[in-house]
């Protein structure tokens, strides 16, 4: 069973978990073999949680991404994750109304 734990850090220390988990695992599914974990989460766009940052809309493509970081590990507990860890920057929204011409 995979596990979606909402936390936050302070400083380059274990993460706290967060008293109110706004976050929701969808779904997931780990393969071993090929390296990859692909999961898919919900939360409301602003928790009023005060470690949580709000999540804006980014259609505009002059709006800026939202960075994401994330750590994973094989145990049920918060612990030290070693190199599985990730971090990026995404648009979470999508506008059909953008015409990129043709190149």
């Amino acid at each position: 069973d995979n596990k979606l734990v909402d936390a936050h850090a302070t400083e380059y220390a274990a993460p706290i978990e967060d008293q109110c988990q706004d976050w929701t695992l969808e779904y997931s599914t780990v393969n071993l073999e090929q390296g990859f974990l692909i999961f898919e989460a919900s939360r409301e766009l602003a928790t009023g949680d005060p470690n949580d940052c709000n999540v804006t809309h980014d259609s505009n493509p002059s709006a800026p991404t939202q960075r994401v970081i994330f750590a994973y590990g094989d145990t049920p507990s918060l612990s030290y994750h070693g190199k599985n860890v990730g971090l990026g920057r995404l648009k979470i929204f999508h506008s059909k109304c953008w015409d990129f011409g043709s190149f």
